[in-house]
């Protein structure tokens, strides 16, 4: 739980090799902190010169810390646990939890989906973005029911109601 009241059964951290320094060392205070946190590789170095050469130093010595040396496991560091080379599914299935979204595009794309949610009281925020440079039609399933869904669009700030959806 952040201080802002939102609270997270699981992070995951974008696949890429590189992080600032400032950032690595926020990712192993969480974790020691309580939180759940899955990487897919393991960071090698820092983004930009920031630091240079010492910062790669200390988010190498870092890593180790974190991750262990086979490719795929899971280590409780302070009061929280650290999962590499999951993939998100496995994860879940790992940590016994639901598939909070997921969606199948009718024309896959390379850069994909990516979601977060997050609840305000009794209200389930779900922000759904394209990554992709084009518009895509998604089949997208919540774990969620109960509820009338609507579709707000941050760039005019309209709100609509979704008048199609089904409920398993």
């Amino acid at each position: 739980t952040f201080p802002e009241g939102a609270s997270y059964k699981l992070v995951v951290l974008p696949s890429q090799n590189d992080i600032r320094l400032e950032e690595i060392q926020k990712v192993e205070q969480l974790v020691k902190s309580g939180a759940t946190i899955l990487a897919q590789q393991k960071f090698q170095h820092g983004r930009g010169l920031v630091g240079f050469p010492i910062a790669d130093v200390q988010i190498q010595n870092i890593a180790n810390s974190l991750w262990g040396n086979e490719p795929k496991g899971e280590r409780e560091i302070g009061k929280g646990r650290f999962l590499w080379g999951y993939t998100v599914e496995e994860a879940l299935k790992l940590l016994n939890m639901k598939q909070d979204f997921s969606c199948q595009l009718e024309t896959p794309n390379i850069r994909g989906i990516d979601w977060v949610h997050r609840r305000d009281g009794n209200t389930d925020l779900y922000f759904v973005v394209n990554r992709a440079d084009e518009e895509v039609k998604v089949t997208a399933n919540f774990r969620v029911s109960g509820k009338q869904p609507e579709l707000w669009n941050p760039d005019n700030t309209e709100i609509k109601t979704v008048e199609q959806f089904n409920e398993n």
